[in-house]
């Protein structure tokens, strides 16, 4: 069984997100009661493909995957240190590698490297959770109110919570018509050296509403950061102030600076193997009792 630009699939080949869609489904066609699974047992749906799986301990990276002499996937290696769902992800990446390979040769050829990657996140995400729990796992990201709510959810799955956001966004629309919004933080050195500063490194939101550009300062965005110093990974704070961003009202082309009061929730996660700097999960609502801007 083979996929192209034209079967199972209305989009175009540039929109990655839809072919890996259509190998997921493939995956899910060809070992249903696996992956169908909670969680999705990754691992045992690489080895059903033929593929080993082993873990070193001086990998360069987080996971690598290797072909035989005639292009077949045949290995994935990962770091031995990884944290469980970090691992279950570095595995299905490279199980999203190896499903291109496998189901779209002549697809896989054209893509350039930063795609081929793309690709891999995508088939990664939407492979952990079964058709049958979206609407489930979309319920839950509606009523969360802090980010410990979405690593709750996250764990559920055994997923990263920052590939949920962008399921629960990208693939259920779970953010669509409302002010609520997701930053994934990160802390990046000054270009200049020195102290280093807190980094928006992605924006889950309504984006036809709001526009914040990812690499964003956080200060930029909500002020002063000291009330997010000295927190342990799994603590939770909040705090009430003004944000400020792009907006524009429905039917208009041009964004315009907005600021509006809201309620932000953060958590502080773990870096990932090999990762260093602080990492944030921030959910941001609008402080009004309506709930709206």
């Amino acid at each position: 069984m083979r996929f192209n630009q034209h079967q199972d699939c209305t989009c175009t080949l540039d929109d990655v997100t839809c072919l890996a869609r259509v190998a997921v489904g493939h995956l899910r066609t060809r070992f249903p009661d696996l992956a169908s699974e909670m969680p999705v047992p990754v691992a045992d749906l690489a080895k059903a493909l033929g593929i080993k799986i082993e873990s070193r301990s001086n990998l360069s990276v987080t996971a690598k995957l290797t072909r035989s002499g005639h292009g077949i996937p045949e290995r994935i290696t990962i770091r031995s240190d990884l944290s469980t769902p970090m691992r279950r992800f570095a595995i299905a990446h490279e199980l999203g590698h190896a499903a291109l390979s496998i189901w779209g040769p002549s697809i896989f050829r054209t893509m350039r490297a930063q795609e081929r990657e793309f690709f891999a996140d995508a088939f990664a995400s939407l492979l952990q959770v079964p058709d049958q729990h979206r609407s489930i796992l979309a319920a839950s990201l509606r009523s969360a109110c802090s980010p410990l709510d979405a690593i709750n959810a996250a764990r559920i799955y055994g997923m990263l919570p920052e590939r949920m956001l962008w399921y629960c966004w990208r693939e259920l629309n779970v953010l669509e018509g409302t002010s609520r919004m997701w930053l994934r933080l990160i802390e990046r050195p000054r270009r200049s050296g020195g102290m280093v500063r807190l980094r928006i490194a992605r924006v889950y939101c309504d984006r036809a509403m709001f526009f914040v550009p990812n690499n964003r300062s956080f200060e930029g965005f909500a002020g002063e950061v000291g009330w997010l110093s000295d927190m342990l990974p799994g603590d939770e704070r909040a705090k009430r102030g003004e944000v400020v961003l792009k907006s524009r009202r429905e039917g208009d082309r041009k964004w315009g600076d907005f600021k509006f009061e809201a309620m932000l929730v953060a958590t502080k996660i773990r870096p990932s193997a090999g990762r260093t700097g602080n990492r944030f999960i921030v959910f941001v609502s609008p402080a009004s009792a309506e709930g709206r801007i």
